[in-house]
């Protein structure tokens, strides 16, 4: 999964655009709407050993993102936790085979604004898997970065 992760960090860093930058041990990528010029996508992203996590704002609309193996279509429940908060439980969905979207609240991204680790307890049909991310260097200026285009209002 590592690699995984590693080749779409490092394949986006060979294209990298003037508003793409690394933040830390983030890597940050904004993309200005071709008819407005505003930023309406900001991404963060940063990987761990068994996947790549993605806070995103996509045209106005937060999201979380696990990036690892998954099956196109394939339903979750996730259980969130940032350091010793307390447990936030959503859904997801995997849109692609290597993108799990999960329906994200505000409270959420907001608690990875100061933790400096993210649980993930994502649990399908078929199994259960733990992804655990350590926040490290950059991440509230990397988060930040998305938080401004998608405010936590």
């Amino acid at each position: 999964m590592a690699a995984i992760a590693a080749s779409l960090v490092l394949s986006a860093a060979s294209v990298a655009t003037a508003a793409q930058q690394r933040v830390g041990d983030w890597l940050v990528d904004a993309e200005a709407d071709r008819f407005s010029e505003e930023k309406t996508t900001v991404v963060a992203l940063t990987i761990a050993d068994d996947g790549a996590l993605a806070v995103r704002c996509l045209r106005g609309e937060l999201s979380l993102a696990l990036l690892g193996k998954y099956r196109t279509g394939d339903l979750f429940v996730v259980k969130f936790r940032a350091d010793r908060n307390a447990v936030i439980e959503t859904v997801a969905k995997a849109i692609s085979d290597d993108v799990m979207e999960i329906v994200t609240m505000p409270r959420m991204v907001r608690q990875m604004l100061s933790a400096r680790e993210y649980a993930f307890r994502v649990m399908g049909a078929a199994a259960s898997r733990d992804m655990i991310f350590r926040a490290g260097r950059g991440a509230p200026k990397a988060i930040g970065a998305v938080t401004k285009a998608c405010p936590l209002d």
